[in-house]
């Protein structure tokens, strides 16, 4: 939570320093509204606050595409422009193109997890890029699962990804989220350490560290077999 709190608050000075003070309002996960002109300058601006922090050596990147909004039905392609309306057709990919642009991406950023790289509907795309990068990448499923059972069955079978991301309002019941994830969760995704919405799940996350006392165990870099 320190490690996490210092580059947040790394981030906003960073922010404001090279685009004013109008980029550190933020979003309603508490993430701040950058106005990048690109993806790598987005992680460009994260690693900068991160080494700011001083925990280069401790934080890695996790990213969450989410890709079915970028994708193009008709010509099944993903569109890095879609927000301009004068758009870059050079930035209209195909899901071979992504798997080259997210390899790209770990290339060059220390990337250990990302979400819905694929749109929802994509299980060949996802198939071929878990079978890639799902050794050393952490593949999560949103979109693609909905913490549905059956879908969640379908990629084990597919070998489409390799975590869940478990949320009980969209599957309807804490029963079926449950079945979903057969509760073997060792990360959790709750946003920027602002507002008391956000504030709230983290302050019960230390009230049960310490309430395990000495059985919490930080999982730090084996966070992904943490629950094993």
């Amino acid at each position: 939570m320190q490690i996490g709190a210092g580059v947040y608050h790394s981030l906003e000075k960073v922010t404001k320093a090279k685009y004013g003070q109008v980029a550190t309002n933020v979003g309603d996960e508490g993430g701040f509204a950058v106005p990048v002109q690109d993806n790598n300058e987005a992680l460009d601006v994260l690693m900068a606050a991160i080494i700011d922090a001083g925990h280069e050596d401790n934080v890695k990147l996790g990213t969450d595409v989410p890709a079915s909004e970028l994708y193009l039905t008709g010509d099944g392609k993903y569109d890095l422009d879609f927000k301009n309306p004068n758009k870059d057709s050079s930035q209209q990919k195909s899901a071979e193109e992504m798997i080259e642009y997210y390899k790209n991406w770990f290339n060059s950023y220390p990337s250990v997890s990302i979400e819905d790289p694929f749109d929802q509907d994509g299980w060949s795309a996802y198939s071929k890029f878990e079978a890639e990068c799902g050794g050393h990448v952490q593949i999560v499923g949103d979109h693609l699962l909905v913490t549905n059972p059956k879908r969640v069955k379908e990629a084990i079978e597919e070998k489409a990804c390799n975590a869940l991301l478990s949320k009980v309002d969209q599957i309807g019941s804490v029963t079926e989220a449950i079945e979903a994830s057969d509760v073997v969760a060792a990360q959790i995704k709750t946003g920027g350490p602002c507002r008391s919405e956000r504030l709230a799940k983290y302050n019960q996350l230390m009230r049960i560290e310490e309430e395990l006392v000495a059985a919490a165990v930080y999982a730090g870099k084996n966070f992904r077999k943490a629950a094993q």
